[in-house]
């Protein structure tokens, strides 16, 4: 029979392996968590906003208020939105 082996052999590489492991799955699912709850609404919100953006209208909008110093401030009517 042969000396038996240590009974503390590779602890330190198994815990090490576990706390790889276990990094790995918070980061995963952390980015998960992420996409999911925060880029994912901002997405369908930005989507929902310019379905119905008219630029032209924003444009008149700044030109009536003279926020636009390379045009002067348009007093006619504003053209309305399309529905």
């Amino acid at each position: 029979m042969g000396i038996p082996k240590f009974p503390m052999h590779n602890v330190h590489f198994y815990k090490s392996m576990k706390n790889v492991a276990i990094a790995v799955v918070l980061a995963l699912s952390a980015s998960t968590a992420f996409n999911v709850l925060h880029n994912m609404p901002r997405k369908h919100k930005y989507a929902n906003f310019y379905t119905n953006y008219d630029p032209m209208v924003s444009f008149y909008r700044m030109m009536e208020g003279g926020y636009l110093d390379s045009c002067p401030p348009l007093k006619a009517a504003a053209p309305t939105p399309k529905k």
